[in-house]
């Protein structure tokens, strides 16, 4: 199966390490996540991204690579929203963040899929300096 098919099937994921474009803005990210859309709710979900990550919005027209690592995150969980997903799987998405980050970027996941009415369980390790915690997470 192609990438834009998987995507199409409403599975998204936001790999390890972030994969973000690095030279492109925080605003042209977002946009890729969109790139199978031709809704005209893309606007909409943008800002729906900016509200759930308020520091995108501020630095929209940054160059991604400048963000610091929970920054980056914030905007490769954002990516993948922009696919509207049906899944979103999140690979060790609190891997080389700061706890305070990592809770952050846990809870805000929790209240998007609430609000999608989205839930699947899945397992994902939490790495805080040695420990690992194990806990559930999809949206």
């Amino acid at each position: 199966m192609e990438p834009e098919q998987i995507v199409a099937s409403g599975l998204c994921q936001c790999p390890e390490g972030r994969g973000i474009f690095s030279q492109l803005s925080v605003k042209e990210n977002l946009l890729i996540g969109a790139f199978l859309r031709s809704d005209k709710g893309i606007n909409d979900d943008i800002k729906s991204i900016y509200e759930m990550f308020p520091i995108l919005e501020e630095r929209a027209n940054q160059v991604a690579g400048n963000l610091s690592g929970g920054e980056q995150m914030m905007l490769a969980i954002g990516r993948a929203l922009m696919g509207r997903p049906a899944l979103l799987m999140l690979d060790e998405p609190s891997l080389g963040l700061a706890p305070l980050a990592a809770e952050k970027n846990f809870s805000i996941n929790q209240k998007n899929q609430q609000r999608r009415g989205h839930y699947s369980p899945c397992r994902t390790k939490c790495h805080y300096g040695v420990g690992v915690v194990t806990s559930s997470l999809c949206v």
